[in-house]
């Protein structure tokens, strides 16, 4: 097993991987993480796809989207960019403590633990 690259009692280390809650830490945040990044990038093609959709239909340049409309789409897809590179930030902390790997492969370490696949 690799020594973690932050100080963490030996005891305390050992609960946590045995108890699998650091794995199911790691695994919801990565999971929240890749969601809210889909959803921050899902705003802005959804208008890019109905203006090109407008422009299509009419045969001509559409009107612009309001300011506001701007402004909200870029501020919730910034909200949801923030919060999924904190989420997966945090994932990376908590695997790189407790299992002293990246958060997929601590993930498919205990993947093959569970399904007594060969251990690395």
């Amino acid at each position: 097993m690799a020594a973690p690259t932050l100080l963490m009692h030996r005891s305390l280390r050992s609960a946590l991987i045995k108890s699998r809650c650091a794995a199911v830490t790691v695994l919801l945040l990565t999971a929240w993480a890749i969601i809210n990044l889909f959803h921050a990038l899902l705003g802005p093609v959804q208008h890019l796809v109905v203006f090109i959709g407008t422009a299509i239909a009419i045969q001509d340049v559409p009107a612009p989207p309001a300011p506001g409309e701007i402004r909200g789409v870029s501020l919730v897809s910034t909200e949801l960019l923030l919060s999924g590179l904190t989420e997966f930030g945090i994932a990376w902390f908590v695997a790189k403590t407790v299992y002293g790997q990246e958060p997929f492969t601590a993930l498919r370490k205990v993947r093959k633990e569970l399904y007594g696949g060969p251990h690395d």
